[in-house]
């Protein structure tokens, strides 16, 4: 029950999730724009789970409680996939895996710190189980057993929900596109994916739970977009110094090696054979003045 409930509250933190449970610049940095579309980041569910939900959409279970083939339509959750306790999702371009009786999530940084992610999580689940209380007492309240009651607002979040649930490669063209005839959130960069914390969907998801009031989710905005601003621009200027005290200076050296080499064989009348070196020496240079170029765009920027 709690895993359809957190699935029924996935759309709204797919378009907050990315913020916070993944907004670590290295990870986009090293990963690049490809790795970074993995978000909507709510949205792809395991293997395992997705056929459960599939099997629930099909209407398995057709009618939530009477006969039906002489058996109790609870009974037919018999019907569903056998799963092993310890079944572990194998699908590494998974970020938020269904893995047997827990969501696990896995694009955290590795330099940050899990109370984010956290705090994503348990926000959308308490909104969400708020939500499922409202959803089952009106069914109690008209009458309906509890235990029916519960089973029929699941089974609503889950058909609800069949948008964001996706088992293919998180990380190819298709899913991209999927995703985008599908209107999930597909951020690519953590800039504009903090954004969203001044969005009316974010204003209400932690302001609901008690979380933060759009006071408190302002200054949150502004700590992360300071943190990210920061780290990039340590990291800007590590790079830079690398450039200009190792990656440069090796290149002279070798653009050194490679004109002293040519020049000794023209003068013993063999400059024929410097033709490699000479293709060497042309393509080092083209590459030092890229480099070049692309550290001053760096300072620059």
């Amino acid at each position: 029950m709690g895993e359809a409930a957190l699935v029924g509250n996935l759309e709204i933190g797919s378009k907050t999730g990315r913020v916070i449970a993944i907004n670590e610049p290295q990870v986009w940095t090293l990963i690049g724009v490809l790795a970074a579309s993995l978000f909507a980041v709510m949205t792809l569910m395991s293997t395992m789970f997705v056929r459960i939900v599939q099997t629930e959409i099909r209407g398995v279970r057709t009618e939530i409680r009477g006969e039906v083939g002489g058996l109790r339509a609870i009974d037919l959750i018999a019907k569903l996939p056998n799963l092993e306790m310890d079944n572990t999702d194998r699908n590494r371009t998974s970020p938020f895996a269904f893995t047997g009786n827990k969501f696990e999530i896995r694009a955290v940084g590795s330099s940050q710190n899990c109370a984010g992610p956290m705090t994503v999580m348990n926000t959308m689940m308490a909104v969400q189980l708020m939500d499922f209380k409202v959803d089952v007492d009106k069914h109690v309240a008209k009458g309906l057993d509890q235990e029916e009651a519960i089973l029929m607002v699941v089974k609503n979040y889950i058909r609800k929900s069949k948008n964001i649930l996706f088992e293919g490669n998180n990380y190819s063209d298709e899913w991209k596109e999927e995703a985008k005839e599908r209107g999930l959130n597909n951020f690519t960069a953590t800039p504009e994916a903090l954004d969203v914390l001044g969005s009316k969907t974010a204003a209400e998801l932690f302001g609901r739970a008690g979380v933060m009031n759009a006071r408190e989710l302002d200054a949150f905005y502004l700590v992360q977009l300071h943190n990210y601003v920061t780290k990039m621009n340590i990291e800007a200027n590590t790079l830079l110094e690398l450039i200009h005290s190792f990656v440069f200076p090796a290149a002279v050296r070798q653009q050194t090696e490679l004109a002293q080499n040519i020049a000794a064989l023209k003068s013993i009348g063999m400059e024929d054979a410097a033709e490699p070196q000479r293709d060497l020496l042309k393509e080092l240079t083209k590459l030092m003045n890229t480099i070049k170029e692309g550290a001053h765009k760096l300072e620059k920027a």
